[in-house]
């Protein structure tokens, strides 16, 4: 009988960490995109990412499909220029919205555009983001919400 015990609750232990998404998840995904990409302010989108984590859509062990899903990035495990030696990637989101959602709103606070002439690691972030390490399957190893400071995002 112990054994039986044993054995259902791994089952039940093993269905918890499927990758496979409910229908209620995949709600609340859906939610928390549309949320996120209508915000117009870093606030509105601080909240967003905050709601995301609340509803453990971002949590320790959590799909990075999940993430590109919510913040609309495509972060893959594939892209080896990210990994470091350990086979970690950092990658971190700026909350603030970008210069061309800002555009109609004369904002001055806006994140930098990337290009060929400014690339991503010679671009200061200030204000919110959202920092994850992730590994070579896709499952996000640590993550956090930081406005500490002017940080570059260096790969």
């Amino acid at each position: 009988m112990k054994f039986i015990a044993l054995a259902c609750l791994s089952i039940l232990a093993a269905g918890v960490s499927s990758t496979a998404y409910s229908a209620e998840s995949k709600v609340s995904i859906a939610e928390s995109a549309k949320r996120y990409s209508n915000a117009q302010s870093e606030h509105e989108r601080l909240l967003a990412c905050i709601e995301a984590i609340d509803k453990k859509l971002i949590c320790k062990e959590c799909e990075l499909d999940t993430v590109n899903a919510i913040f609309g990035t495509t972060f893959s495990p594939k892209d080896h220029y990210r990994q470091a030696d350990d086979g970690l990637s950092t990658v971190e989101i700026p909350l603030r919205p970008s210069a061309a959602a800002l555009k109609q709103q004369n904002s001055l606070t806006a994140t930098p555009e990337y290009s060929e002439a400014n690339p991503p690691s010679a671009t200061a972030i200030s204000g919110w983001r959202l920092g994850l390490t992730y590994d070579s399957l896709g499952k996000v190893r640590m993550y956090y919400l930081s406005n500490a400071g002017l940080r570059s995002i260096g790969f």
